[in-house]
């Protein structure tokens, strides 16, 4: 058995267990509008949110995948949360096309 159908049958059981997982929300249930992706020839909003985009590990993690999303497909938007001052956030910032702080 892969562990994507092990996953598959834990959502199965917490669904049989817990009905009201399966429950979404009216605003979501029908999309307003069509989702942009690379086939629609729109580009993909994605946002990386952290807290610890600074001299820390999560950026090392983050760093390479946030600088190597293609421009031409991605729009990258990211949203540092109590953000500290450094020179590897400032970094950072020049990669992505939006900062939120």
């Amino acid at each position: 058995m892969s562990n994507y159908e092990l996953k598959q049958q834990i959502a199965q059981l917490y669904l049989r267990a817990t009905p009201s997982l399966a429950y979404v929300a009216p605003a979501f249930a029908q999309p307003s509008a069509p989702i942009a992706t690379p086939s629609t020839g729109q580009r993909v909003f994605v946002g990386f949110v952290s807290r610890f985009f600074y001299r820390h590990s999560i950026l090392k993690l983050m760093e390479g995948m946030i600088q190597r999303l293609p421009r031409s497909k991605f729009y990258v938007v990211i949203f540092v949360v109590a953000p500290p001052s450094d020179a590897e956030i400032h970094h950072v910032r020049c990669e992505a096309e939006s900062i939120v702080l």
